[in-house]
């Protein structure tokens, strides 16, 4: 058990180390996205010239786990450019009730544009929750 445990906590480090020196590249993303999300639904956005600019997800599907609010799932899309950084973020579904909370939405999905996929998100030092 404390085998299987130490290997899959290697092949985690591993992967985020190789994810990290390797997805901050038009290259890098190309070569990355098919492998590390695959099983995971998300999308390719290319320019007019056939150059790829960047991937967007949907959270539900992504984590839906993490994709709770107070009255059930929010459901947000995600753009990220192939520099690793987030660019948009959209509310796709939410049923919450309270209107406040709502208002309080474009404010709380501006403070992760603009961050790289790299950063930390830590609540309470450089992400704000609603409460």
């Amino acid at each position: 058990m404390m085998k299987t445990y130490l290997l899959a906590t290697i092949l985690c480090i591993s992967l985020v180390s190789y994810v990290n020196s390797n997805f901050y590249t038009q290259a890098g993303l190309i070569n990355q996205t098919p492998t590390i999300l695959e099983p995971v639904p998300h999308y390719k956005g290319y320019s007019g010239y056939n150059r790829l600019v960047g991937i967007a997800f949907v959270t539900t599907e992504v984590c839906p786990e993490e994709s709770y609010g107070y009255q059930s799932m929010i459901s947000t899309l995600v753009g990220v450019s192939t520099k690793g950084k987030i660019v948009g973020i959209k509310i796709l579904q939410e049923n919450e009730s309270c209107d406040y909370a709502r208002s309080l939405f474009p404010q709380f999905i501006q403070q992760f544009i603009n961050k790289s996929l790299a950063d930390d998100f830590i609540l309470g030092k450089n992400i704000d929750a609603i409460t």
